[in-house]
């Protein structure tokens, strides 16, 4: 009896110090931080299970990722972790950058697709020099030497690498370029082309390993990055499931938008040749892959490929029900609770001061008696935390008493009565105070401070400090006083890599930014732009990283070849086939001064020169042209819309000028020619050999958006040319011509073109320095410079439709006329006129025909860009 009571004595204290040693601790898990207010509550909690996303490739198919993303935050299902590849690359490494899915629905629908993987700079990018030497050209190569440089994809996607860029600045140098510090940890998947092996791209430039993941072999060069080329990342892993769990997910959801192989009438140019070869390569690895997710999300997007970038919208619909119809088993995953479970009798708090037990038990939503498991007690403590009061909280369960009881343990943020706000944690840079509650102060809400100190920054934003960040927050006790101290993202340093030959000041008089500035994305965006279109560089990357002593600035350039060729043809209807072909340095020593030559010839006119300029002088605006040129031109002559006859003139002699840029809007110039000019007028047997100095002064301001066929803008001029004895020439006079035109568009499809053209001169010019009016282009009815005088009136109005993408009709009503002596403007001349367009990669074809009041009429046939 008594051995039967010992041994019962000793199996119930066994069982007590049993129960007593499991007293288990239950804590959150935050992901990784660098918030100064982490220590107020402003750590992000990681909910269990860790669920995570692989998002594959597929070009515009992957724009069905943001319907995915747009259920999945619609229902408040939390992501813990991403990886992307390819187009998924891009779109989960922005919603790891804190865009939400309705912000990047926005972003897709608001991109012109065709548009941003050209390396066209927009127009209005460039100088005006930039302008004139560019409009005409049909093609261009640049040489290796001997060896014409061969690009390694059909773009560089320069525009897109910018636009990461604007979109991801903020978040990459908030996270210190640590991409397991976004707002969801993200990896992005590339491939080595030279090593063949997977790189994944976890840290860096978020902006370059978006652009290195979507670069598609041929289509898109590769991105140079420590001894490797990178390109799209479905070469290798086209689902990146694997990688998905080696962040630490608990469950994987693949979401599979790859494109599948394409049928014989589907290929059509390279870039569906490129997605044919990359769904080849990747497609055994993609198959094993889905093998390893929990759940596969596939959208149905059947006749959809990979560059169907028009049908955004319907993409990201048929994402999103793709997973609409997948909620039930996603919401499995969350739901399911396999985590150990107890009977809790009673529920116990500790440390809240200023937070009473009812609210606290109302937060927790734990039924008590009750079984309760770890899963709902991790989800209560998640939620504290939440609310903003607390800086630590975490749970114990107790079982040493008879009655198990759940202890949750709370450090309550502290008593605040006032906020202050300081620059660069200097007092006397006050910034913003505000009274905290009663005189007695409150309790330190995280939620209601973020609202405050978000909006002091958004403040200083919009003052032009893009990188504003709050740095340190400091609480006094004695004062019960919160010192939060904000940056305002001073550049520290800029550093360049790549202009081999490229002097520095050609990048600084680019790039508006300076040390010691305050980071300002426009202007930065500005500088992007100016050195894209400067004709230096191929790729222009910017890094911004953070350092003890502000922003730096990496600006990576990879520099194009500098000696090229380049050239165009055309035909007009009065000139018939005519064609140029230039030879020339474009950056002489790395100074950004050009020297080249060219020839034009056709059948009427043959044009050559040797030309030494810069668009811009050193950091200046300043402008310079030096050239010596022959030009010969057989010109028609009409009487009654008849041809009588031709006249050739002759030029040599050579011209400089010096002008100003006016930004990138125009230009003012004065020039100085010197020209013998020789003349033979084959109607009246005249023939004359005579030297002409002159003058030349232009004002310009053209702001096309576009050419040819301008959108919006204005192209107005002034030009005054002044020959004269004194200048050392045989030939005297001042002529005068102004012309204001404006494309105004009414609709989408319907644009209005008035112009104004107006000559005068003071004295009877030479036959061939005449006014002369006529044309498709000028003046409808007439052939191409038909009328000649002294002076000149014309004004025109002109409606352009665009009927289909490459087409478009144009109708335009003239009046006006030329004259030797007095104007008559009771005897002006009217014309109308019809004209198709159709824009070809070899320049616009245009067919026309016009009328004017004399009776006379014309059709027009034209191909290929003015020169």
């Amino acid at each position: 009896m008594w051995q039967k009571i010992i041994w019962g004595c000793a199996a119930g204290i066994v069982f007590l110090f049993s129960q007593t040693t499991q007293a288990k601790i239950i804590r959150l898990e935050y992901a990784a931080s660098s918030s100064p207010l982490e220590n107020f509550g402003g750590r992000k909690v990681i909910t269990h299970p860790k669920l995570g996303l692989a998002l594959s490739g597929g070009g515009a198919r992957g724009f069905a990722h943001i319907g995915v993303l747009k259920v999945l935050e619609r229902e408040k299902i939390p992501i813990a972790c991403l990886a992307g590849t390819s187009m998924g690359g891009a779109v989960g490494g922005l919603y790891a950058a804190d865009y939400s899915a309705d912000e990047l629905e926005k972003i897709a629908l608001n991109q012109n697709w065709q548009d941003i993987f050209s390396d066209t700079p927009p127009r209005l990018s460039l100088l005006q020099p930039q302008r004139e030497e560019a409009e005409g050209v049909l093609f261009e190569i640049r040489w290796d030497g001997f060896k014409p440089d061969i690009p390694s994809g059909l773009t560089s996607a320069q525009k897109l690498t910018n636009l990461f860029s604007d979109l991801t600045f903020k978040a990459g140098y908030f996270s210190d370029s640590d991409f397991d510090h976004l707002r969801i940890p993200f990896h992005a998947v590339t491939t080595d082309l030279i090593s063949g092996e997977k790189v994944v791209l976890d840290s860096g430039e978020l902006a370059l390993a978006l652009r290195a993941t979507i670069a598609v072999p041929l289509a898109v060069t590769p991105l140079a990055q420590a001894g490797m080329l990178l390109v799209d990342g479905g070469l290798v892993d086209p689902v990146p499931v694997g990688e998905v769990k080696r962040m630490g997910a608990d469950r994987v959801i693949a979401v599979n938008t790859s494109s599948t192989l394409l049928p014989e009438e589907k290929i059509k140019d390279p870039l569906d040749i490129a997605a044919q070869s990359v769904s080849i390569m990747s497609l055994e690895q993609k198959n094993k892959s889905l093998k390893l997710a929990d759940l596969v999300i596939e959208p149905d997007l059947t006749g959809f490929s990979a560059t169907d970038f028009a049908a955004v919208d319907t993409l990201i619909s048929l994402g999103e029900r793709a997973a609409d119809s997948l909620l039930p088993q996603i919401r499995n995953f969350i739901e399911s609770d396999s985590t150990p479970k107890y009977r809790v009798n009673r529920i116990e708090f500790t440390g809240n001061q200023a937070i009473s037990e009812d609210s606290l038990i109302a937060w927790a939503g734990l039924a008590c008696p009750g079984i309760i498991s770890e899963k709902q007690i991790y989800q209560a403590l998640a939620h504290f935390y939440e609310m903003g009061y607390f800086q630590e909280v975490y749970a114990e369960i107790d079982s040493a008493s008879s009655e198990l009881h759940l202890s949750i343990h709370l450090q309550e943020n502290p008593l605040v009565k006032e906020i202050v706000v300081q620059i660069d944690s200097t007092p006397s840079r006050l910034l913003a105070q505000r009274v905290w509650g009663s005189p007695d102060g409150r309790i330190l809400n995280l939620q209601e401070c973020e609202k405050f100190l978000e909006k002091e920054l958004s403040e200083l934003q919009e003052k032009g400090s893009s990188l504003a960040r709050l740095v340190s927050i400091e609480y006094f006790p004695e004062s019960q006083k919160l010192v939060a101290s904000l940056e305002e993202g001073k550049i520290a340093e800029i550093n360049l890599e790549g202009n081999y030959h490229t002097k520095n000041w050609i990048v600084y008089s680019n790039f508006p930014l300076k040390r010691g500035n305050s980071f300002n994305l426009k202007l930065a965006q500005k500088g992007l732009v100016n050195l894209q279109s400067s004709g230096y560089f191929d790729q222009v990357n910017l890094a911004v990283t953070n350092s003890a002593k502000g922003a730096v600035l990496n600006l990576t350039l990879a520099e194009r070849k500098f000696v090229l060729t380049r050239g165009g043809v055309h035909w007009w209807d009065d000139y018939d086939l005519e064609g140029f072909l230039e030879i020339g340095q474009m950056n002489l020593m790395g100074s950004g001064n050009q020297l080249y030559a060219r020839a034009l010839y056709g059948n009427r006119r043959e044009h050559y020169f040797v030309r030494l300029k810069a668009n811009r002088i050193f950091r200046t605006y300043l402008t310079y042209q030096l050239s010596l040129n022959y030009r010969g031109q057989d010109n028609f002559l009409f009487s009654q819309h008849k041809k009588i006859g031709e006249f050739i003139e002759i030029r040599r002699g050579g011209k400089f000028s010096l002008g100003q840029n006016l930004a990138r809007l125009g230009k003012v110039s004065i020039e100085l020619q010197a020209e013998r000019i020789s003349f033979e007028n084959r109607v009246t047997a005249e023939i004359t050999s005579e030297n002409k100095r002159s003058f030349f002064f232009q004002i310009l301001f053209d702001n096309l958006d576009r050419y040819p066929y301008p959108q919006r803008g204005n192209y107005n001029q002034l030009n005054l040319e002044i020959a004269s004895h004194w200048l050392g020439g045989e030939i005297t006079y001042r002529k005068f011509q102004g012309s204001l035109e404006t494309y105004l568009p009414l609709t989408e499809k319907l644009n209005f073109h008035p112009g104004l053209r107006l000559g005068y001169a003071d004295r009877k010019l030479p036959l061939y320095e005449k006014f002369n009016l006529g044309g498709k282009e000028s003046f409808y009815g007439f052939r191409n410079a038909e009328k000649r005088g002294n002076k000149l009136g014309e004004a025109s109005l002109e409606l352009r439709l665009k009927s289909a993408r490459r087409i478009f009709w144009f109708f335009r009503y003239d009046v006006g006329d030329t004259w030797e002596d007095q104007v008559e403007i009771r005897r002006v001349i009217q014309g109308v006129g019809l004209k198709l367009g159709i824009t070809t990669p070899l320049g616009p074809i245009e067919l026309g025909y016009g009328y004017s009041s004399l009776k006379f009429d014309r059709f027009y046939l034209t191909w290929g860009y003015q020169f």
